[in-house]
């Protein structure tokens, strides 16, 4: 609602991104309510938060603090900028399962599988967690593929800093020709599919795999992200259209970008110039 402190910047059926900008004297401040999925959150002022059942803590820009679905819980202010923070929501079973890999006996406990509310936040991870929250609250809207993925690092980061020094990874159950069969799959998928703005739901369902297990694998076998391997797709593409003289706009709206300028960027950046810029070097080197 107009004047809420709460704004979602960014929603799938994987991943909210939100933005928590909350006066001391807002009376959402205390109590601004459960929350209605499991969560991970980056505090930009200083605050303390008390669950029912557990000591009083100070969220600051140090640490992440993690929140189970439809956790209670109360603040407390320490600085009179009130509450600003950073959040994202996970889809609790994409949760689950980061939480499976490091704690099995946490992630079969239903709905309370966050036993750790706050971990310490590196340097890095608070610096990676803001650029997926420039990425999402810029003017231009982000590929859906593109920020899931991301979110699913974050929260593989702020899983291992929940547990620190006492993280054992276990094994995921899959035999390693489930693994190469599913990231192929996927492979094929984009292949075809490459100009459609598939999330990472879709291309994990079709590959017989979890959204989690999909980022993990496809990154382990081939180097990169999905959201990487199918811009690679687009971007080479997109060379035979340019050279074509189809108008930009056509190009970019063809293979799935938002605009001209959002296709001349990743253009830009993949070839070193702009499309125009490569076709007249072709045309040169062809006389």
């Amino acid at each position: 609602m107009p004047g809420h402190p709460d704004r979602v910047l960014f929603k799938t059926d994987l991943v909210t991104i939100g933005a928590f900008r909350c006066r001391v004297d807002d009376p959402c401040f205390s109590d601004s309510g459960p929350l209605p999925q499991p969560c991970f959150v980056f505090p930009r002022t200083c605050t303390t938060i008390q669950y029912p059942d557990r000591p009083a803590f100070v969220a600051d820009p140090t640490v992440v603090t993690t929140f189970n679905a439809d956790q209670q819980y109360r603040r407390r202010p320490l600085s009179r900028q009130g509450d600003e923070c950073d959040w994202y929501g996970v889809d609790p079973a994409m949760f689950r399962e980061a939480i499976r890999r490091v704690d099995p006996a946490a992630a079969d406990s239903g709905d309370r599988m966050i036993r750790r509310p706050f971990a310490a936040s590196s340097a890095a991870l608070y610096l990676r967690q803001r650029e997926v929250f420039h990425l999402v609250s810029g003017a231009l809207a982000p590929e859906a593929l593109l920020v899931e993925e991301q979110v699913c690092a974050l929260l593989r980061s702020v899983v291992a800093a929940m547990y620190g020094d006492e993280v054992v990874q276990t094994a995921d159950g899959q035999p390693r020709g489930h693994r190469t069969t599913a990231v192929e799959t996927a492979r094929a998928l984009i292949a075809r599919r490459f100009h459609e703005p598939m999330g990472l739901a879709a291309i994990a369902s079709t590959a017989g795999t979890s959204p989690f297990q999909l980022s993990r694998y496809f990154r382990e076998a081939t180097g990169s992200t999905v959201h990487q391997y199918r811009a690679r797709l687009r971007l080479r593409a997109s060379l035979e259209l340019v050279e074509s003289r189809m108008p930009l706009t056509e190009v970019a709206l063809a293979l799935g970008y938002s605009s001209h300028s959002h296709f001349t960027q990743a253009f830009r950046m993949a070839f070193g110039a702009a499309p125009s810029h490569a076709v007249a070097r072709r045309r040169l080197a062809a006389r």
